[in-house]
């Protein structure tokens, strides 16, 4: 059996890795995109979500969703951990938003089919209080398949 190898890079690098690499495509992608200005992410002024608009971030995030999909094999799912977020009173369905995002720039027989949602509850996450705001237990893991087979 082959040994699992694994990649972790700034996503928007993978197209260039894999056009200079001998590396097979990838059957699994597991990742989870930077909630957009919510985060600053060690201060690097080059990170997805800092300092952009929301429909930039969107569309960022859904264009390195896409290299993988496009880099991957035929038989490839990704798996995708995203919630939802809350920015100026607002509250984001990030993960719907991707969905919907990458169906209308890509098409739907040119992206990832959304086949399943799991719910993953968070009983140990970071203690919580605020005044008005709920506090959120869980997180969406979107699960995506490359084609019906």
């Amino acid at each position: 059996m082959k040994a699992a190898r694994y990649l972790v890079k700034d996503a928007r690098a993978c197209r260039d890795y894999w056009s200079k690499s001998r590396t097979s495509r990838p059957t699994l992608v597991l990742t989870s995109p930077p909630y957009y200005d919510v985060k600053n992410y060690g201060n690097r002024r080059n990170q997805i979500g800092y300092k952009q608009t929301y429909s930039r971030y969107l569309g960022d995030v859904c264009s390195v969703l896409q290299d993988c999909y496009q880099l991957s094999s035929r038989s490839a799912t990704l798996w995708l951990v995203v919630d939802t977020f809350r920015k100026k009173g607002l509250t984001h369905l990030l993960p719907f938003e991707i969905v919907r995002r990458l169906t209308d720039d890509y098409g739907e027989n040119n992206t990832w089919k959304l086949k399943d949602i799991v719910i993953w509850s968070k009983r140990k996450n970071i203690p919580w209080h605020s005044k008005g705001r709920l506090k959120n237990g869980f997180e969406y893991i979107l699960f995506f398949v490359k084609n019906e087979r």
